[in-house]
Parts: C-alpha cells; sequence; structure tokens
C-alpha cells in the first residue's frame, strides 16, 4: 500500500493571494522595525538633549565642587579622617557594604568639566559667525556659565532687547549644539531621509 501524498496545487488566484499576503507582512514588518529603530534613535537624541541641559543646569556646582573639593588623607590632620580617606581610597567589600572613592568622584567630575570648559571655547568660538549665535552664546553664558548669580530669561530679553521666547528659542538650540559636542555622534539629530 502506497503512503497518501497531498500533492495539492494552488490555483493560480490562490497563489497570487499567498504571494500578496506575504508581501504585505514582510512589508509591514519592515516598516515596524524602521519605526522602532527611529523610535529609539529619537529616544537616545532625547536623553543626549537632556544630558546637555543637565550639564549647563549643574555647572557652577561641579565648578564649586572640583574647586573646593577636600579628599587628600594628607589635608587632615583628624584621625578619624585619615581612617575614612583611606578607607574610601578603593572600593571597600563588606558584606553588601561599598564604599566608593570620593577621590574618583572628584577626578572624573574635574575631567568632565576640562571637557566641557574646552567645548565651551569651541562653542563661543564658533559663535562669532553671525550675531544670532553671538546672542545665543550670551545666553547661556549668563544663564548658565557666569561666576556671578545667574541670570533669570527675563533679565537676559531685558539685556539683549528681546522677547522672552526667543531667549528660550535660542537656549533650546544652544543644547542642540552643545549636545553635539559634548557628546559627539550621539548628539547628532539625524533628519528623516
Amino acid at each position: 500500500m502506497e503512503p497518501e501524498t497531498n500533492d495539492r496545487h494552488l490555483t493560480p488566484e490562490l497563489e497570487a493571494v499567498v504571494r500578496l499576503a506575504s508581501e504585505t507582512a514582510v512589508n509591514a514588518y519592515r516598516q515596524e522595525l524602521a519605526q522602532q529603530m527611529e523610535n529609539a534613535h529619537k529616544e537616545r537624541h532625547r536623553k543626549v538633549i537632556n544630558s546637555a541641559k543637565t550639564l549647563l543646569k549643574n555647572y557652577r556646582r561641579f565648578k564649586k565642587m572640583t574647586v573646593s573639593s577636600v579628599y587628600g588623607k594628607d589635608t587632615s590632620t583628624n584621625e578619624t579622617l585619615v581612617e575614612l580617606l583611606e578607607l574610601m581610597q578603593g572600593i571597600y567589600h563588606s558584606g553588601e557594604l561599598e564604599v566608593v572613592s570620593i577621590k574618583d568622584r572628584v577626578a572624573r567630575t574635574e575631567l568632565m568639566i576640562e571637557h566641557i570648559d574646552a567645548m565651551l571655547e569651541v562653542y563661543k568660538k564658533d559663535c562669532n559667525r553671525s550675531p544670532e549665535s553671538q546672542r545665543r552664546y550670551r545666553i547661556i553664558y549668563w544663564m548658565y556659565l557666569s561666576e556671578d548669580e545667574s541670570k533669570t530669561a527675563e533679565d537676559i530679553a531685558e539685556m539683549e532687547n528681546i522677547v522672552v521666547r526667543t531667549v528660550f528659542r535660542d537656549i533650546k538650540t544652544a543644547y542642540e549644539e552643545l549636545a553635539v559636542l559634548f557628546f559627539g555622534i550621539d548628539g547628532v539629530k539625524f533628519s528623516e531621509q
């Protein structure tokens, strides 16, 4: 007895429907994948811009921290403090306890500030290309970088003889431009092709 075969052939019409359904499913999958990739890139870009904002908003604090930080054991005569600092020179594990070095945090912050300062110099030079970009640098300077107290958007608008909305528009543009300088390719916003 011969095994039964299921030699069913699709009619040309049914074959065309199957082919069309397959092509439609593959195209839908590709579009969904492309959308997911675009959304992931947009989210990454948003995070980088927010990081640039955070760096600028905390710039004065970072500078103060690096200038006034006391972290070396040779800077203290208090024996308890010296022991604590010796403990903190590396990572100490005792059960669940983990102490991270203050010195390492200060050193990383100093390195970050050096990078930010260098990129701000590049940005300042780049802003000399037009009066509008010069104004944008001054706005960022007064808002975040000056050693004096920061100025409000209203104060800056009055100083620059512009409306407050323009101050915020310039700040937003500066965040985008500085994100590229601070973070390289991650700061670049790729437009849709």
